[in-house]
């Protein structure tokens, strides 16, 4: 929520009341002002991915991403797109760096590969039929696994191209 924004709305509705009482046909221009202001002050903030449409990711691309809307908390990494929704492979930054990035790379350039074993690993476990990736995070010390992070409510491995439970 943008405080200064709400402050806004409360300020438009106090001069909408004022006007209003006093029959000053201004006043329907306070109410929409104050309107505005209040959705300003609860809408979302950020590039939210969440949601996002395939086309507005630019996939493939090794950077910096504000993946969860907000711009102090960056994540390094790239976005593929798995059953037409956009995934972000996350990247830990330490030793391994470079071999993280070269695995991304590999997830990106086989997504095929990987839509045909996430569809069979969905075909066998029917509690992620309606559930889609958020993202995959290549944190493990063991370079050849990811985790997998779903929404609503989920976690699953990844071993090279292969989704599997714990």
């Amino acid at each position: 929520m943008k405080t200064r924004n709400l402050v806004y709305a409360i300020i438009c509705i106090a001069l909408l009341i004022f006007f209003y009482v006093t029959h000053v046909p201004i006043w329907f221009l306070f109410l929409i002002l104050s309107l505005y202001y209040a959705y300003m002050a609860f809408k979302p903030s950020g590039p939210m991915v969440r949601g996002a449409k395939v086309e507005d990711v630019n996939y493939g691309v090794l950077g910096d991403y504000a993946v969860d809307g907000d711009a102090k908390d960056l994540s390094y990494g790239l976005y593929i797109a798995l059953h037409n929704s956009p995934v972000f492979v996350d990247i830990r930054k330490d030793s391994n760096f470079e071999v993280r990035k070269i695995y991304a790379r590999k997830l990106f350039e086989n997504s095929d590969r990987l839509e045909s074993s996430l569809t069979k690993f969905i075909e066998k476990n029917s509690e992620f039929k309606d559930r889609h990736i958020e993202s995959i995070g290549l944190h493990s010390d063991d370079l050849s696994r990811g985790e997998v992070f779903w929404n609503p409510e989920g976690y699953t491995l990844l071993f090279g191209f292969e989704f599997k439970l714990e």
